[in-house]
């Protein structure tokens, strides 16, 4: 991908606009709570996908 390909494509991917989900999230941002302990959530969740 050349210099130019790849400047095109950031400016056409940053100014996007967002879907429904992703401005819900962007809107609600600040209601979210880090986890305690990352890690041992992401092994029950994994878990749990299986």
């Amino acid at each position: 991908m050349t210099d130019k390909e790849l400047k095109d494509f950031d400016k056409k991917f940053w100014n996007s606009p967002l879907d429904e989900e992703e401005q819900w999230i962007e809107d609600h941002f600040d209601e979210f709570v880090p986890c305690k302990n990352q890690e041992e959530m992401r092994k029950e969740l994994m878990k749990a996908a299986e």
